[in-house]
């Protein structure tokens, strides 16, 4: 029989690349864990330790935000 193993813990490097990109590019907490093999759930938790409950909450709209216009000018 053959067990999964889990996926290695994030380095700290890693964690900061994942708040870095969070906070500089158009990737998502979806986007997040499928790059670093790690749950949505994870990459959330990591992110609300991070930042400030303000920024976070920013961040989340403003992806959203972006989403939504993407949305819009593709049925356009």
């Amino acid at each position: 029989m053959v067990t999964a193993m889990s996926p290695a813990k994030l380095s700290d490097a890693d964690k900061q690349t994942m708040v870095d990109l969070y906070r500089q590019t158009p990737a998502t907490t979806s986007t997040l864990a499928e790059r670093f093999g790690v749950s949505n759930s994870t990459v959330c938790r990591l992110l609300k330790t991070a930042l400030s409950a303000s920024e976070y909450e920013a961040l989340i709209q403003s992806k959203r935000a972006g989403r939504m216009a993407k949305a819009d000018a593709q049925l356009s």
